[in-house]
């Protein structure tokens, strides 16, 4: 039987064992989790970032941090800045899996309901953003009479109305909801509830496809 001795070095992580005892996870994920642990606290925490330090490519370095995700060692957030602009994602780590929860829970029977006017919810937002979408188009049909397309995905603003100039007392709200606005206008485009009702998709990875659809977009403005 072979015998194999550790030789302690004076820099060195402690760390909880209960990722590396976890039979659910692939050793990748068990190698990249012990990775994150062992890094400074405030290290920025990006695939980009990952990947420079390894000699994995990021979408190797994504499958890990999605299968670590799932599995509860890892939470993500999508970080925003004071004008509701999205900016990078923040990643939390954790030595023992938290229970996830899931993104969009929804019902076997699911019951639509119009929004009401006064103080619209985001239970529906697919009927509330699909009206502004309609209201865009028809806006653009009368300003492109010649019949060229513009139903390209816009790129976040601090003006993501593609409406007349909004009122004074509006616009700081349409500022802070920019990022959602683009969000919905991005799934009806991929049409993300066809996706997402398909049994042979990956919930989890048309997630994170839009996600990075939305970080080049912001990027970009």
């Amino acid at each position: 039987m072979a015998v194999f001795r550790v030789e302690k070095n004076k820099s060195y992580t402690v760390m909880s064992n209960h990722h590396l005892r976890n039979k659910e996870l692939t050793l990748k994920a068990k190698g990249l989790l012990s990775q994150m642990l062992s890094l400074p606290e405030n290290w920025d925490y990006t695939l980009a970032g990952i990947s420079h330090i390894n000699k994995e490519s990021i979408d190797a370095i994504r499958t890990a941090v999605l299968e670590l995700e799932k599995a509860g060692y890892i939470e993500r957030a999508q970080g925003r800045d004071k004008k509701g602009k999205m900016t990078a994602i923040t990643y939390t780590i954790y030595e023992q899996p938290i229970s996830p929860v899931p993104k969009n829970p929804t019902s076997d029977k699911p019951i639509l309901e119009k929004p009401k006017a006064d103080n619209p919810t985001s239970e529906n937002p697919m009927q509330l953003n699909k009206d502004i979408q309609n209201t865009d188009l028809s806006k653009k049909e009368e300003r492109n009479k010649d019949g060229l397309n513009t139903d390209s995905i816009p790129i976040l603003s601090t003006d993501p109305s593609p409406l007349d100039e909004p009122l004074p007392e509006q616009k700081g709200k349409e500022e802070k909801d920019a990022y959602k606005i683009y969000e919905e206008i991005i799934k009806d485009n991929i049409e993300y509830e066809h996706l997402i009702n398909a049994k042979r998709l990956d919930r989890d990875r048309i997630d994170e496809i839009l996600d990075l659809i939305l970080e080049t977009v912001s990027a970009v403005s």
